[in-house]
C-alpha cells in the first residue's frame, strides 16, 4: 500500500484521460470565473481601487487584535506591535486609484498576512502554526504589485492563488508584456517534490529550488539536463532573465496527462515529505499538497482546503445525521482513486481506493488524536479513514471528483 503501483493495479481505469487540454482549460476557467477562487494576473485592470485595498489591509490587522497571540519566545503580542505594523504598511500612502505593477517571483518566497518575518501563534510554545504565514510562492510565479511598506522592503501582491506581503527582494518588477511573454513560452513543469535550480551547465552553482507543479520556460533540453529561462532581480529591482539549469529527470516538458495513474504517482513523489504550514520551509500542508499534485497536469486548484472542497463534481455532501455506514458506502462505491477529494473541517485528502471495503487516502497530516494523546505525524502519509479517536471517516463532510461539474 505504500507504493503507487499497488493502487494503480486495483484501479478500474488508471490510464483513462479524465480531462484533456481543452477540458482542463474549461475547468480552470470555471474555478476562476464562476467560483472566483483563483485569478488570471494578466487579466487584471490597469488600476485597482485604493480604498478597497486599504479596507482589506485594515481588516487583516484588526483580525489579529481580537484575540491573544504569542511571539515564538512565548511573549504576548502587545497592542503596540499592531500600531507599528499599521504605520509600517503606509496605509495613508495608498492612492484612490492604484496603478497595478507586474512582476515575477525570482526566489522561493513566503507570502505573509502582515509585512514581517516575526511569527504570531495562538498557543504559547507553538513554533509550527505561524498565523501570519499565508502561503508561499515558487520561482516563476507571476504577481501584481499593489502597494509597498514605507521602506519598500515588502510588496503587497496578488498571486494566481492568493494575496499577501512578499519581501521585495524576491520579486523582479517588469512590464506586463514581459511577464506575458515569459508565461506564453513552452515550459517544463517540476514533477518531483522539489527540483534544484543551478546557474551553470555543470550544475555546481546553486540558485534555489522549485516545488512540484512549478514551471519555467524551456530553452533547450538533452538527456541529462534542461536549460530554462530564469527570472532574477536586477539593479533597482527590475526584472531580468538569465540561464538556469535543472536535472532532466526532475521535470516534464509541458504538463503531464490528467489520468488517475499520473495523479497517484505524483502524490507518492511527496510521500513522507515533511508537513509545512502555509508552505513554511518549502514544505506543504494538506491543501498545498493537493494543489501541487494537480498542478503537474495543469489544473490550478484553489489554495485553501475549504475552497478545494467546493471545486469539481460533487458526489455527496454529508450531514451530522448521516451514519458511518452511509459515508463508507458512498466513498467506496462512488469515489474514484486518484481523482477524488475527501474533505473534513480544516483538512483535505486524496482518495486512493479501498481494500476489503476499507477506504484509504494520501494526505499531508500534522497530527491526530487518540484518547487524550496527540499523535504527531508531521508528513505526507497513506492512511485509512479510521485513523483517530474521532475517525476521519466520521468527520468527512464532502466527496468531490476533480472534473467538470
Amino acid at each position: 500500500m505504500g507504493r503507487p503501483g499497488f493502487w494503480i493495479s486495483i484501479h478500474p481505469f488508471p490510464d483513462r484521460i479524465v480531462l484533456d487540454e481543452k477540458g482542463i482549460e474549461r475547468f480552470n476557467s470555471y474555478i476562476r470565473e464562476v467560483l472566483s477562487f483563483t485569478r488570471e494576473i494578466l487579466a487584471l485592470e490597469p488600476y485597482f481601487d485604493g480604498e478597497e485595498l486599504k479596507r482589506k489591509l485594515k481588516k487583516h490587522l484588526a483580525s489579529f487584535q481580537k484575540r491573544k497571540f504569542y511571539f515564538r519566545n512565548g511573549e504576548v503580542v502587545p497592542y503596540s506591535f499592531y500600531r507599528e505594523m499599521e504605520k509600517y504598511m503606509a496605509l495613508n500612502g495608498i492612492p484612490e486609484r492604484i496603478k497595478v505593477r507586474f512582476g515575477i517571483v525570482v526566489k522561493y518566497a513566503d507570502e505573509r498576512v502582515l509585512p514581517t518575518r516575526l511569527g504570531l501563534y495562538r498557543e504559547k510554545g507553538d513554533e509550527i502554526f505561524d498565523r501570519l504565514q499565508n502561503s508561499a510562492l515558487d520561482i516563476g510565479t507571476p504577481v501584481a504589485i499593489l502597494h509597498q511598506t514605507e521602506d519598500e522592503r515588502w510588496f503587497y501582491v496578488l498571486s494566481p492563488l492568493d494575496e499577501g506581503w512578499v519581501e521585495s527582494v524576491k520579486i523582479g518588477v517588469g512590464r506586463r508584456k514581459e511577464v506575458e511573454k515569459f508565461l506564453k513560452k513552452p515550459f517544463v513543469v517540476v514533477t518531483r517534490a522539489k527540483a534544484d535550480v543551478f546557474l551553470n551547465k555543470v550544475m555546481t552553482s546553486y540558485w534555489d529550488y522549485i516545488r512540484m507543479g512549478g514551471r519555467l520556460p524551456l530553452v533547450r533540453i538533452n538527456s541529462e539536463k534542461v536549460e530554462v529561462m530564469l527570472p532574477y532581480r536586477g539593479e533597482g529591482g527590475i526584472l531580468l532573465f538569465r540561464k538556469g539549469f535543472l536535472r532532466r529527470k526532475d521535470v516534464h516538458v509541458g504538463y503531464l496527462p490528467y489520468t488517475p495513474r499520473v495523479i497517484i504517482e505524483e502524490a507518492f513523489e511527496l510521500l513522507n515529505c515533511p508537513y509545512g504550514w502555509g508552505g513554511r520551509c518549502g514544505e506543504q500542508d494538506c491543501s498545498r499538497f493537493i494543489q501541487m499534485v494537480f498542478a503537474t497536469v495543469g489544473i490550478l486548484l484553489p489554495r485553501n482546503s475549504s475552497a478545494q472542497a467546493k471545486t469539481g463534481l460533487l458526489i455527496k455532501e454529508f450531514t451530522v445525521e448521516d451514519s458511518l455506514e452511509k459515508k463508507l458506502k458512498v466513498i467506496v462505491e462512488k469515489g474514484v482513486g486518484g481523482i477524488t477529494l475527501l474533505h473534513i473541517s480544516g483538512h483535505i485528502m486524496l482518495y486512493l481506493g479501498s481494500v476489503e471495503g476499507r477506504p484509504y487516502v494520501i494526505h499531508s497530516l500534522w497530527a491526530y488524536r487518540e484518547g487524550d494523546k496527540l499523535r504527531e505525524v508531521k508528513r505526507v502519509v497513506v492512511s485509512d479513514l479510521l485513523l483517530g479517536e474521532k475517525s476521519l471517516l466520521e468527520r468527512v463532510d464532502s466527496v468531490r471528483i476533480i472534473t467538470l461539474p
